[in-house]
């Protein structure tokens, strides 16, 4: 199902060996270069020539790009680049990253995207276009201030392009996140020829990935099927059958089929070829599983708030085993909220998008409990006999939510002790900002509505908390024009 990977030339290693892994780097490197020099792709177009000719190019000076010879750098790969696009600070940011003393002290594949790990403390990532490293980000302070490329990209990205052939007609324009104009991204370039290809020419240390546990693999090919089910079904709910039914014991490609079951082919071909298993994670990455999933629980939720309703409305049907009322509709979004977390932590990490759409769904289902502070029998039109000494918790479902939860919940419920805040809690500022106001409103609804002194003091955190990170922006904002 997957490219075929094309095999990069093997270098010619001439001379003694290194005595140093950072000298074997430093080696393998230079013999990039000239490979790269060689193959005429060096530009050679508006370049400044005053450094010293064949080494390593000089740093240029970090003026102002006010002509187009102003506007070319240099790192130490010898690559040259067009800084047009670069603010100041940028430039300057990108002529010290590519001429810093940088080493790679591991590189490897996680989930999908690439990370590379730099021995002073930060680990760049390059993932998938969908994926939350679609533009590579960097560990490093200096990146997380200014979410664009720090030093470590710039010095990344400029020797990967050792390996990397680009038109010799003119510079590639640099930009803001470390790519170039009109050259693949570097996770294609990466995915296109294998990073151990790509490590191996550049003298980096390659970590080769365990491959997932049995138990492992089964889980993210029913959490991946599972997007495609129309039922409803959650992964964990997904085809029992089938997924009950696999062992460990490898089976050949002819082995897999099962007549009139594509469910089930399909699974036993994930399970034992790489191809598909690898083809598949890629259509169906970690984030569209957790939207996937995300979409679902929503529904739950709707149809556990109609089912409520039409109890309200009718009465109990015949044959109910057990009534879906007051306290039933509590548990059962209990449950879907506690899942929507357990759906987070688990395909972390995750883009800001995909966790601002779970906040949203969250925040919705908050609003609306906060809407159902009143008692629902109180003008019901069929016949209803009420427990002896039965309590508003279970004749209101805000009550029983948040005015004031029973404290013998059922043991199988995952208790959670301020509905829906304590999940919200968990997520980064920047994916929640946007619902600040929301939560301020909910919050006087509650003091207005009543509740524990417990829950209006969490969710006043919440939003003192996104409060705060607001301004933190809006002054980093500032600092960053100011420069």
């Amino acid at each position: 199902m997957s490219t075929p990977t094309r095999q990069l030339q093997q270098l010619q290693i001439q001379g003694r060996m290194p005595t140093t892994r950072s000298q074997a780097q430093r080696e393998q490197r230079q013999q990039a270069r000239e490979l790269h020099e060689s193959r005429g792709t060096e530009q050679e177009s508006g370049l400044d020539e005053s450094g010293p000719s064949g080494g390593e190019a000089s740093p240029p000076s970090v003026s102002p790009a006010s002509s187009p010879e102003d506007r070319i750098i240099r790192g130490s790969s010898g690559i040259a680049y067009d800084s047009r696009q670069l603010s100041p600070a940028s430039r300057s940011r990108a002529i010290e990253g590519m001429n810093a003393e940088v080493d790679v002290g591991q590189s490897r594949e996680i989930n999908g995207y690439y990370a590379f790990e730099i021995p002073e403390r930060a680990s760049v990532r390059i993932g998938p276009p969908e994926g939350p490293y679609a533009t590579p980000t960097c560990s490093c302070t200096d990146f997380q201030n200014r979410e664009s490329a720090c030093r470590h990209i710039y010095w990344l990205l400029d020797h990967m392009r050792l390996a990397q052939p680009f038109p010799a007609t003119s510079p590639p324009v640099l930009a803001r996140d470390g790519s170039v104009q009109h050259a693949p991204s570097p996770y294609e370039y990466i995915a296109g020829h294998g990073l151990d290809e790509l490590t191996k020419r550049l003298g980096w240390p390659l970590r080769q990935t365990d491959p997932p546990s049995f138990e492992v693999r089964k889980d993210r090919v029913r959490d991946m099927l599972s997007v495609f089910d129309s039922t409803g079904a959650l992964p964990e709910e997904y085809r029992m059958d089938v997924f009950a039914s696999i062992t460990d014991t490898p089976l050949s490609l002819q082995e897999c089929y099962v007549p009139h079951e594509l469910e089930r082919t399909l699974v036993n071909l994930a399970m034992n070829d790489d191809a598909v298993y690898r083809g598949l994670q890629e259509v169906v990455p970690p984030n569209r599983c957790a939207l996937a999933y995300i979409g679902k629980l929503r529904s739950r939720a709707q149809t556990t708030i109609n089912k409520l309703e039409e109890y309200v409305s009718d009465g109990p049907s015949d044959g109910d085993q057990s009534p879906t009322d007051v306290a039933w509709c509590a548990e059962h979004l209990r449950s879907i909220v506690f899942q929507t977390s357990g759906c987070l932590n688990s395909h972390a990490p995750l883009p800001t998008d995909v966790l601002t759409r779970a906040a949203a769904f969250l925040v919705e289902l908050l609003q609306h409990i906060c809407t159902r502070n009143d008692d629902v029998y109180e003008d019901i039109d069929w016949d209803r006999e009420a427990p002896e000494n039965e309590g508003e918790a279970n004749r209101n479902l805000y009550v029983r939510l948040i005015g004031n939860p029973p404290h013998s919940l059922d043991e199988s419920t995952v208790k959670q002790e301020n509905f829906v805040i304590d999940t919200l809690r968990d997520f980064p500022p920047a994916s929640i900002s946007q619902f600040t106001e929301r939560l301020e409103g909910i919050l006087e609804t509650v003091e207005a509505n009543g509740a524990t002194e417990t829950y209006m003091e969490a969710l006043g955190q919440l939003i003192q908390r996104l409060e705060g990170a607001a301004a933190s922006s809006v002054s980093g904002q500032k600092r960053r024009r100011v420069r």
